[in-house]
């Protein structure tokens, strides 16, 4: 006799006979074996010790077996079960499958058919205790990843929300209910209940994400302010749908990135750069405010000799005047002096000359103006929101302040479409994106033509409007991007200019000012030794 033949059984069976037979098979089979008349009996039993298998049968007086089966599978699940009864395999399916029994025994009793029945019981037995083991280790698994990804939700830099088919929130992270504390609470809300935009979003922005995900089943992605415990902040936010194996949207989880310190040293950088820009540019805009300050001031000169000279002739006048009023005659020497000082400040010439000094000191005074105004307009502070701008108007702005850096290497070629309609726009944001590319268009102009030593360039801007977009080219007539670099002039701190020349920022903020601040796009196309032309894609309407 084997190890396994130790175990301890324990039968239930009203007839004493029955018993006796089964306890000496078992027995004489090595087993420690308890036999009792009764399900009461069979309770108090497994109470006082504990057994491998219980062997009872289905039909007694007080009790059914079945009875005792489901206490065992209940308080002794490990325990095999196994059904002694006269009834047919037929009769004993629908109960036996209500409480799961791993063999029965038919009377009348075989030896063979006990040991058979109790061997393959006990394979059954060791194969449930096998997959409930691994159901308890799967199941603790899953608990743990349940509780790492508790973990991982609860401490991530991200605000986590699920919420139903009704937009109601079944679940937050820890991020979320710092920002939003409604949700600590066991109210139920709804994502537009706690969630709430301010009033410096577009339309678009003030979009519930969630809501139009659960409708169309789509991925959605914005940024908005939003209003918080902890101040309106400015959130990034993605918003997925969760889908069932029958293809039905059944949820929907948000993601919410607080961006807003980002967002400020974004715009501090922007600001950083555009006053790099203007340094960089002080010196020609000094050099294009000079020149007509100059010669207004040689006029003023001119004017104030002038002045002098009449004003001394005038004098003259005066005398011959008065005599004449006095004697009544002219006196000659009088009049030779009136005609000599006429000559020599040349009254005729001063008559013809005056005014075209006063023409051209008004123009170099509106040219002053033209530069201070759109010195102005391009260090005017970012705007909080979006404001109908004319575009054609900045671009004359841009290229006022830039003309330096273009005029001795580059013609401009200018074809705007006059009734342009007014585009929102962040009005310094988007001029220093014009202003950046501008430059670049010049600078590459300025290696072509060796500083316009061998003759000028050409920069063609163009505005148009096509459907929902105001479209707005410059073209260069410069070298062209090399292939190996075209993929990273998008990139932050990126170029090919020497030091000094250029930071690698420009073209990466006006990417980011055209597609993220504008919802908009900025493109190229470039072929080497013909040049390159940009591409601004900005829609009329709000995004």
């Amino acid at each position: 006799m084997s190890d396994i033949t130790q175990e301890k059984l324990l039968v239930v069976d009203d007839e004493a006979q029955i018993r006796k037979l089964l306890k000496r098979i078992f027995e004489q089979e090595g087993y420690i074996c308890t036999a009792v008349e009764s399900v009461q009996a069979a309770r108090e039993a497994l109470m006082e010790d504990t057994y491998d298998f219980l062997i009872t049968d289905i039909s007694m007086p007080a009790e059914s077996g079945v009875e005792i089966l489901r206490y065992a599978k209940e308080k002794f699940p490990q325990m095999g079960r196994i059904v002694i009864s006269a009834k047919s395999e037929k009769e004993l399916v629908e109960e036996i499958l209500t409480v799961g029994v791993y063999g029965y025994i038919l009377k009348p009793i075989s030896k063979d058919a006990v040991l058979i029945t109790l061997a393959n019981a006990r394979k059954h037995q060791l194969l449930d205790q096998h997959m409930r083991a691994c159901v308890e280790e799967m199941s603790s698994e899953i608990l743990q990843r349940n509780r790492d990804l508790d973990s991982l939700v609860s401490n991530i830099d991200l605000g986590v929300i699920l919420v139903n088919k009704d937009r109601e929130i079944i679940e937050s992270n820890r991020f979320m209910k710092t920002y939003f504390p409604q949700l600590t609470g066991t109210q139920t809300f709804t994502c537009c209940d706690v969630i709430k935009k301010t009033k410096v979003n577009t339309d678009e922005e003030n979009r519930c994400l969630l809501e139009q995900s659960l409708q169309d089943g789509q991925k959605r992605e914005n940024q908005a302010f939003l209003e918080s415990a902890l101040g309106n902040k400015f959130f990034r936010i993605v918003t997925c749908p969760i889908i069932d194996e029958k293809g039905r949207v059944v949820s929907a989880i948000g993601l919410y990135e607080d961006q807003t310190e980002q967002r400020e040293l974004e715009q501090e950088l922007l600001n950083a750069q555009k006053f790099e820009a203007v340094g960089n540019l002080a010196a020609g805009i000094a050099h294009e405010v000079n020149t007509p300050i100059q010669f207004v001031g040689d006029n003023l000169i001119f004017i104030k000799e002038s002045f002098e000279d009449i004003t001394e002739l005038l004098d003259k006048y005066e005398a011959v005047l008065a005599q004449v009023k006095k004697d009544g005659s002219l006196d000659d020497k009088l009049v030779e002096d009136l005609e000599e000082r006429k000559e020599d400040i040349d009254l005729e010439y001063l008559l013809e000359e005056l005014p075209q000094t006063f023409d051209q000191s008004e123009d170099g005074v509106k040219r002053v103006s033209k530069i201070v105004k759109a010195m102005k307009d391009f260090s005017h502070p970012g705007e909080e929101e979006l404001k109908p701008c004319d575009i054609n108007k900045m671009l004359d702005s841009t290229l006022t302040i830039s003309k330096n850096s273009w005029k001795y290497v580059a013609e401009l070629d200018l074809d705007y479409q006059q009734d342009l309609p007014m585009a929102p726009c962040f009005s310094g944001e988007l001029s220093q994106a014009f202003l950046n590319v501008i430059v670049n268009a010049a600078h590459a102009i300025e290696d072509v033509t060796e500083g316009g030593v061998k003759g000028m360039g050409k920069i063609a801007i163009r505005s148009y409007h096509d459907n929902d977009h105001v479209i707005i080219k410059i073209k260069d007539s410069g070298g062209g991007i090399p292939e190996h670099v075209k993929d990273n002039i998008f990139n932050h701190f990126f170029t090919t200019k020497e030091r000094g020349r250029g930071t690698g920022q420009g073209l990466s903020i006006a990417k980011r000012v055209v597609e993220e601040l504008h919802k908009g796009s900025l493109s190229f196309e470039t072929e080497q030794g013909v040049g390159t032309e940009f591409t601004f894609c900005l829609p009329v309407t709000e995004p």
